[in-house]
């Protein structure tokens, strides 16, 4: 070791090397257990989860689980056993006794006192100091029993009789002085670690009288024997010291991380840690203190948890806080566990295990009523998810509104959202009540939730009094959150001026910017913008991107665009087959423009084989979405019998239908056809 490592070597503490030196002086290689006095140390195994998920980047929540797992240890050791206590006096655990019966109790104890003290000599101590001390209290006695002081001469007599008693072990032990030095080395030995760490003035106390004993001359086995025999009596008390010392840095240790946990915002790990020490500490005032803090700050965290799956794109806070909530879930937290069975389905950073998604099944639902009737809105809320899903519970409409109101009283925005929506859609057999849904859409609103927002601002659009201009402001102020939602919503009414000057160019960049987070609806507006040059340059090859982008995700309208723009060649290269491919997607979904526009093709064999059959097929079901071109073609077909059975009667009242809802090309045809033929007029 160099110099410098020298200089800054920790020094031990003085008692750890006294006791150090005790140990190597006495045979430590001889672990021989006096019955009364072994006690063994058994370590408690770590075992960490290996699931880095599970774990905070820093480590702390392994460490919290080492911390539980020592205090736990320290917990379960049973104290190391006492010497017998000394015999006490019948007049000291009775006050009430009669003079009659503390005279009995004295002579009794007095025959036992004087058989002890002829015992001395069979001891071989009737010269020793020991037999004047006994002399000495058996005066004392007999004194005060000649006065009639009871008690005063039981407790003399006592004093013998414990004497004694203590005076027969140390003989036995003054046989055999190495049994009893190595049965002090063994316990010595046995705590080495807790006793070098933690050892206090009991130990020193120990210590001392086990060197003192060392040094005794050996011609005086009896004093050797007492030394030991007292220093075997203190060392209960010395590991006991030591224990609570021990004790109180775990404690220590566990209050440092759950502040630490706390301070950062993992309400997981200063709950965990927290709920340890009061497990073996109930009245420690600062890790109660933590473990409020952190069941509010858990409440918290999946509220915010909860109110994330309605805001736009997937945040690092709501990663953090599913991470948080599975932690929470795998050590018990019933709020977690119950979040965990709700939102794992649509959340791939709460996927789990089947065993315990039934474990969190099994323990979290009587949990979570706890809390929620202790007033944990969170817990109300999920409570109210739980009877409406009937999740750990028999669906109950009824409790699920009575826990709604609960937790919406309470200022859960997710509660009084949920509400609204029940209220207004008439849900699981709720009355529709429009007046009670804008009324907690609105409390919602005003704490700032985008869904209700939005649901507010649609329902104040249908209103006929003429809310525009409110519902305006809703959109915009959820738009100003990034909704795509509402700020296709509130596009679409700047294209229309309705509640807002009319402004083409802000609605695109409203379209934009929500076409930009993939909404289908914006994306085919947008695409109808840069088509028409209407708020942006007309474009026809951008207008095809956007159509083609909200095609793909399945929009009906714009997949029916699209074709058009294939069919005719516009922003792209002229594709009669991909423009009957997009046409058919939207057919199949109902949309009518585009089933009349794969029949024509179908009649004509455009793009596809000609099929007059299909063609027939697909404008009936345009037809019979009203569709008036589609209706036109239906009737022409089924007079002139193509694809179907020819029918004039039936297909003039087709063509019909479709010149009164406007089809100027049906209005020609009836009245060409009501001309008198020229074959008719001649002679």
């Amino acid at each position: 070791m160099s110099q410098h490592a020298r200089k800054n070597k920790k020094a031990p503490p003085a008692a750890s090397t006294v006791l150090d030196r005790l140990i190597r002086w006495l045979v430590i290689a001889v672990m021989v257990t006096v019955a009364g006095w072994g006690l063994s140390r058994v370590p408690w195994p770590i075992r960490p989860t290996s699931d880095p998920s599970m774990n905070p980047a820093d480590g702390d929540h392994a460490k919290i689980i080492a911390a539980e797992r020592e205090l736990a240890a320290l917990a379960a050791l049973k104290p190391l056993p006492a010497p017998p206590a000394d015999l006490m006096p019948l007049s000291a655990g009775d006050a009430s006794l009669t003079r009659s019966a503390l005279e009995k109790a004295a002579t009794q104890v007095r025959l036992v006192a004087s058989e002890a003290r002829d015992e001395l000599k069979n001891l071989g101590l009737s010269e020793s100091e020991d037999a004047g001390l006994v002399s000495a209290d058996w005066l004392a006695g007999e004194t005060a029993f000649s006065l009639g002081s009871w008690e005063e001469a039981e407790q003399a007599y006592y004093r013998i009789v414990n004497r004694i008693r203590k005076l027969r072990a140390v003989v036995r032990m003054a046989r055999d002085l190495d049994v009893s030095e190595q049965a002090l080395t063994a316990d010595l030995a046995a705590n080495r670690e807790l006793l070098r760490t933690f050892g206090g003035e009991r130990l020193r106390e120990v210590v001392a009288l086990a060197t003192q004993a060392r040094g005794q001359s050996a011609g005086d086995p009896i004093a050797r024997a007492k030394l030991y025999q007292e220093a075997l009596i203190k060392l209960p008390q010395a590991v006991g010291e030591a224990r609570q010392a021990e004790r109180r840095e775990k404690i220590g240790t566990l209050l440092q991380l759950a502040g630490r946990a706390a301070e950062r915002g993992d309400w997981v790990a200063a709950a965990a840690a927290s709920a340890s020490i009061l497990k073996y500490d109930p009245e420690n005032a600062r890790a109660s203190a933590l473990r409020a803090q952190a069941v509010k700050g858990l409440d918290a965290l999946i509220d915010r948890y909860v109110a994330l799956q309605h805001e736009p794109g997937r945040t690092p806070e709501r990663t953090a806080g599913a991470a948080q909530i599975r932690r929470g879930a795998r050590d018990g937290d019933p709020l977690c566990q119950i979040a965990l069975l709700l939102y794992s389905r649509d959340d791939p950073a709460l996927k789990e295990t089947p065993d315990t998604l039934a474990r969190c099944r099994a323990e979290g639902w009587s949990g979570l009523l706890q809390r929620a009737r202790r007033g944990s809105r969170t817990a109300a809320f999920l409570a109210a998810r739980c009877y409406e899903d009937g999740i750990g519970v028999d669906r109950d409409m009824t409790e699920a509104l009575r826990w709604y109101r609960d937790a919406a009283d309470q200022g859960s925005v997710q509660a009084q959202n949920n509400l609204a929506w029940i209220h207004h859609q008439g849900f699981g057999g709720v009355p529709q009540d429009i007046a009670e849904a804008l009324t907690w859409y609105r409390r919602a609103a005003e704490q700032g939730s985008i869904p209700a927002q939005c649901s507010l601002a649609g329902l104040l659009l249908a209103d006929e009094n003429s809310a525009d201009a409110e519902a305006a402001e809703w959109y915009r102020r959820a738009a100003e959150k990034g909704s795509a939602l509402a700020q296709c919503n509130l596009a679409l009414l700047l294209m229309t001026g309705r509640g807002v000057p009319r402004d083409e160019s802000q609605a695109s960049a409203l379209f934009r910017s929500a076409a930009l987070q993939k909404d289908p609806l914006a994306q085919f507006n947008l695409g109808y913008l840069h088509m028409t040059g209407k708020g942006v340059p007309q474009d026809d090859a951008e207008a095809v991107r956007w159509y083609r982008l909200a095609a793909e995700q399945g929009f009906a309208t714009a997949q029916r665009n699209l074709g058009g723009m294939l069919a005719v060649g516009r922003g792209v290269p002229r594709n009669d087959a991909e423009a009957a491919k997009w046409y058919t997607r939207a057919a199949e979904q109902g949309d009518a423009g585009a089933q009349c526009n794969i029949g024509w093709m179908c009649a004509h064999g455009v793009g596809v084989d000609q099929d007059l059959v299909k063609a027939v097929t697909w404008y009936r079901r345009a037809a019979e979405r009203g569709n008036p071109e589609a209706l036109f073609m239906l009737g022409v077909m089924t007079v002139q019998g193509a694809g179907t059975a020819r029918d004039e009667t039936q297909g003039r009242r087709w063509i019909a239908e479709a010149a009164a809802r406007g089809l100027d090309q049906a209005r020609a045809w009836l009245e060409l056809a009501a001309r008198p033929r020229v074959s008719e007029t001649l002679p």
